[in-house]
Parts: structure tokens; C-alpha cells; sequence
């Protein structure tokens, strides 16, 4: 009897696992490619969504966390993340009076290639220059002004330059806290001064970012993850949506952008420093038309404080990117 019932689970257990792997193999081949896609990048890892791997910053909202070892993988790319005692993607050396500090969000981190393909070792190389990677994935222009600024209060930087890699979501990321709703700047005068959120806004971001970004069991399989997003949908339409916080509207984004490069012009002012600026164009809008409107903008605006904009989306091509994440390939960096 016992071994009759021991037979029956296993077939049981067996039946089952097949129905599984059937059904996840007949959504595979019937999802279209975009509803793929929206499933890779809800369960693809972010790296600045791991406490084990970002800290806590009154300032920043987060940095990188210092002496940094570790594996940072995703479909396309397997690579190791080290980080030097200031939680920049750099060697140690490159902190002593660096000429070239690399300003920007994961495209200057180098998100999906070795530290030895980025960007900032490439110029390095080819310049003869110390170049330093201060890149943070996930910042916005207006974190990467705050980084620069505690930079120079710690180290002359004057007659050096500071390059920013910027794109259009980086319009987007300066008018809103990156942790909280409300705006990031409590004000702007003399110099921009920063709200400043509880360590508990750092938790609850990383539980919200918990919500929209997981993986495990719903990495692996898109039923686990269609099932998820299902029963996070019935309880919208059970319980009632919760009530988003209100966004800045567009001339309050490209408002606060402007404030921004206005205080990096003041600050490359005081401290003796040279600006320049790089434009990373999304892949998606790559030969398309629908990018020269933002170019346009972002030099404009960039011109009103008597900076230059280079635009890098003539010299790059599709392939120069990762097809399901979309941040350059080695390739790209090159």
C-alpha cells in the first residue's frame, strides 16, 4: 500500500512538472518579443536595488558601497563588479588627483562589462590621461552634481575636467527625491541643498523597487512571473489602485535640469574646473527621428550655461548595445 502511494506522488510530482514545463514552453513560443522583453526587465538584476551592494546617503539618496567584489550578471552578460574605498567602479590609484573624472549613471558605470572594457579604462589608455569612474547607476544629473561637489571639497580639481554622460532620462531624474516623492532640492540659493530622507526612505525605496524588480523562481520562469503580476492586478482592481504621488510636469523636469547645469557652471567656476558633456542616446531611438527633438533640447539648454554637447549617436550602431537591456556592449564603450 505504501509503495503503491509512493509510485502514485512520483507520478504524480512527474505529471505535474511536465504540465509546467509544457505550459512555460508553449508561453515562451506564444508571448510576442516585447512581452518578453517587459518580462526580462521585470526580473533582471538591478544593481542598485541590492542593500548588499548600495548604501545609504543623506545627500545621494545612495552610493556604492566601498571594496566591492562581486558578480553582477544578467541574460547577455556575466561580469564582477570591484569597487576602490570611495565606492567608485575604479582602482585605488585612479583616486589620487585624477585628470578626467567620468560623471554619469550605469552607461559610466559600465553596466554589463568588465571594468577593462569600460569606458573609463579606454580613455585612459588612449589619452595617457588618470581618468577616474565616479559613474552610480541610477543617478540623474542633479546626484552627479552633489558627487562632484563633495569631490572638490576633499581634492583640488582645478585644471582638470569633468565629463558627464548624458541622456534623456537624465532630464527626468533631477525634480523628483530619488527616494521619496517631493522634490530632490529644498533650494536652490545660494546652492542647490538637497532633502534630506531617513534611512527608513532607503528601506522602504528598496521594498517598493522589491514590488517591480524580482527574480529566483520568477526569473526563471515566465508563468511564476505572469502569475505574479496577475494576482498584483487583482488586487489593484479588489483594493483600489493606491494613489500615486503626483510627477513633475515636463517644464518642471527640463526646469530643474537647467537649475542644475546652472550650479555645475558655478562650481566648475569656483574650483578651476573644465565641463564637458557626452550624449548617450537610447538604442531605441537610434537612427530614428524622434531623438534630434531631446539632442536639440539638452544642447540648448546645455549652450544657455556655455557648455558644448558632443553627441555620440553618429558614431554608435545597434549592435554597439545589449539587444535585451540596452546599455552598450564592449563594443559600445570602444
Amino acid at each position: 500500500m505504501r509503495r503503491k502511494t509512493l509510485y502514485s506522488l512520483v507520478a504524480l510530482i512527474a505529471s505535474t512538472g511536465a504540465s509546467v514545463l509544457g505550459g512555460e514552453g508553449v508561453l515562451r513560443l506564444a508571448l510576442p518579443l516585447d512581452q518578453l522583453r517587459i518580462h526580462y526587465l521585470r526580473t533582471r538584476d538591478v544593481f542598485q536595488f541590492d542593500s548588499t551592494r548600495v548604501r545609504f546617503d543623506p545627500e545621494l539618496g545612495y552610493v556604492t558601497r566601498p571594496h566591492l567584489s562581486v558578480p553582477f550578471s544578467n541574460r547577455e552578460f556575466a561580469t564582477t563588479v570591484r569597487t576602490n574605498s570611495q565606492g567608485f567602479r575604479d582602482d585605488e590609484a585612479s583616486l589620487r588627483d585624477p585628470d578626467i573624472m567620468l560623471l554619469g549613471d550605469s552607461f559610466a558605470f559600465g553596466w554589463g562589462v568588465e571594468q577593462e572594457e569600460g569606458l573609463t579604462d579606454l580613455l585612459e589608455a588612449t589619452s595617457g590621461r588618470v581618468v577616474l569612474n565616479m559613474g552610480v547607476p541610477g543617478y540623474g544629473t542633479l546626484q552627479e552634481y552633489f558627487l562632484l561637489r563633495r569631490f572638490t571639497r576633499h581634492n583640488d580639481v582645478s585644471g582638470k575636467l569633468a565629463l558627464f554622460l548624458v541622456n534623456p532620462t537624465d532630464v527626468t531624474q533631477n525634480a523628483r527625491h530619488p527616494l521619496m516623492s517631493g522634490p530632490y532640492v529644498a533650494s536652490w540659493h545660494p546652492e542647490p541643498r538637497a532633502m534630506r530622507p531617513t534611512p527608513g526612505a532607503f528601506a522602504s525605496w528598496l521594498y517598493d523597487a522589491s514590488l517591480h524588480h524580482y527574480r529566483g523562481l520568477y526569473g526563471s520562469f515566465l508563468f511564476a512571473d505572469e502569475a505574479r503580476h496577475l494576482i498584483r492586478r487583482l488586487g489593484v482592481w479588489i483594493h483600489g489602485p493606491d494613489a500615486p504621488p503626483p510627477e513633475p510636469t515636463v517644464a518642471e523636469h527640463w526646469d530643474a535640469f537647467g537649475n542644475t547645469l546652472r550650479a555645475i557652471h558655478t562650481l566648475s567656476d569656483r574650483a578651476g574646473l573644465d565641463v564637458a558633456f557626452l550624449y548617450v542616446p537610447p538604442r531605441a531611438e537610434l537612427g530614428s527621428r524622434s531623438d534630434h527633438a531631446t539632442v536639440d533640447q539638452v544642447r540648448h539648454a546645455l549652450q544657455a550655461e556655455g557648455f558644448a554637447l558632443i553627441d555620440l549617436t553618429p558614431a554608435l550602431e545597434d549592435d554597439d548595445y545589449f539587444h535585451w537591456d540596452d546599455h552598450w556592449r564592449a563594443r559600445g564603450h570602444a
